[in-house]
């Protein structure tokens, strides 16, 4: 196969690889394999792992950046976690009885997986805008497509219940919409924080010339993100446009800024309009809405429900950190303090599951890619937006994670590949823009 075809079909790839991790989070699941939730992105995720390995040519990189470290962690994780198991002390705190968590140790190696097919993809194409844009367009055709189904079922279309998930059971009662669930569809933390970095995405790309189609997907997703009410979505969302907003005040683009600013106020007053408009301004939808504003800016709120049982958590896991820091005590060991799944936590949960050994290499892995990127938009040039985009949109997701369990998503990990990209993108063009300078010289 040529180069030419070859690139075609890694374009192709990028566009499946990302469209089944988008779909994965917002639609059900495929089906059950022994009780295994079979989501797409693990049916897409061996076929592009099995081209990325076919098709590999010379001159370009097999192995992803930054694998040894990640490596590390998974080992850490592993060590840790099969260590607990064999002196069972990972127990329930609900059953009182020992957790299998082996296997969302693998789970982990699938997720890393994720960043270097990722990472390996874009820097195929090297193709920053493309990959920006299929995160904006994917992000914003989940949002709308979860509300043009809850509309199909409000209207007693036949749509049959998915096996692998209770969807229905949530959103559809008695074969009536439930408006006050409507926030959930759209969002439910997780998929409201993932709006939260698409819709900041959207933004920096729009800043970069005002296009019109960039500031539609953020209403979209601005509209998901203040439905489904979330404190570390809104947070992150907050830090990411502080960091679009700022960049774009260091290039001078002041009129694209007020020309957004100036969009998202009339969108606003338009919304309010519609609402007033409706039967009851609105009716269960505009008083579940208020119902969350009001959990987020009443302090009564912070000191009971699910704030108050995480800080419980998180305090009883800094105790077992404190007590030894380098020592892990294995995945889902925070089980034995809480009936939930979740840390809700991604760096504590992290650190107090694989120690110091692998919160370490991750953290700063992390960090790198970040500065890296931060570096590339700095730079300036034809790849600092996409890269401002991408960058942006991240740092929202992980602010977000650290209130909302997102790490366990293959999107999260995706998101990483394709910042820690960015900077090997922008240099190996950079290269070749110079040898060709010298060979036409």
């Amino acid at each position: 196969m040529t180069d030419s075809k070859l690139a075609k079909v890694d374009a192709w790839m990028t566009i499946a690889f990302l469209t089944s991790l988008f779909w994965s989070i917002w639609m059900p699941v495929l089906g059950e394999v022994r009780g295994l939730n079979l989501r797409m992105n693990q049916v897409v995720l061996p076929i592009v792992v099995v081209y990325l390995l076919w098709s590999r040519r010379e001159g370009m990189r097999f192995w992803p950046r930054y694998t040894v470290p990640l490596f590390i962690t998974w080992l850490a994780f592993l060590f840790w976690t099969s260590y607990a198991a064999a002196s069972h002390t990972l127990t329930s705190h609900a059953e009182e009885k020992p957790i299998v968590a082996i296997g969302r140790v693998f789970l982990i190696a699938v997720n890393l997986v994720t960043y270097g097919a990722a990472y390996l993809l874009v820097l195929r194409t090297r193709d920053l805008r493309r990959a920006a844009d299929l995160f904006v367009i994917l992000g914003t055709a989940m949002a709308v497509l979860t509300v043009l189904l809850t509309i199909a079922v409000s209207r007693g279309m036949n749509l049959p219940p998915d096996t692998g998930t209770m969807v229905w059971d949530w959103f559809v009662r008695d074969g009536k919409l439930v408006l006050e669930q409507l926030p959930r569809l759209v969002g439910v933390p997780n998929k409201v924080t993932f709006l939260a970095g698409i819709a900041v995405m959207s933004l920096a790309l729009a800043g970069e010339a005002a296009r019109w189609r960039y500031l539609v997907c953020f209403l979209v997703c601005v509209f998901g993100v203040f439905v489904g009410v979330s404190r570390g979505a809104l947070v992150g969302f907050a830090i990411g446009i502080g960091v679009v907003f700022l960049v774009l005040a260091m290039r001078g683009a002041f009129r694209e800024m007020l020309r957004i600013v100036a969009v998202t106020l009339a969108a606003i007053l338009l919304a309010t309009g519609v609402f007033a408009m409706l039967p009851d301004h609105g009716g269960p939808l505009t008083a579940t809405f208020r119902m969350r504003v009001g959990q987020m800016t009443h302090a009564e709120k912070y000191v009971q429900g699910t704030v108050t049982d995480r800080l419980d958590l998180w305090s009883n896991l800094l105790d077992d950190v404190r007590r030894n820091p380098f020592r892990g005590r294995g995945m889902d060991s925070y089980q034995k303090y809480t009936r939930v799944i979740t840390t809700e936590n991604f760096f504590l949960e992290v650190l107090h599951a694989s120690g110091l050994v692998g919160f370490i290499p991750l953290i700063c892995v992390i960090g790198a890619i970040c500065w890296r990127a931060w570096g590339v938009v700095r730079a300036g040039g034809a790849f600092a937006i996409p890269t401002l985009a991408l960058l942006g949109g991240y740092l929202t997701v992980l602010t977000g994670s650290m209130t909302n369990s997102l790490w366990g998503a293959g999107l999260f990990w995706a998101m990483l590949g394709v910042l820690a990209a960015t900077f090997d993108v922008a240099q190996s063009t950079s290269v070749e823009s110079i040898r060709l300078q010298h060979a036409s010289s």
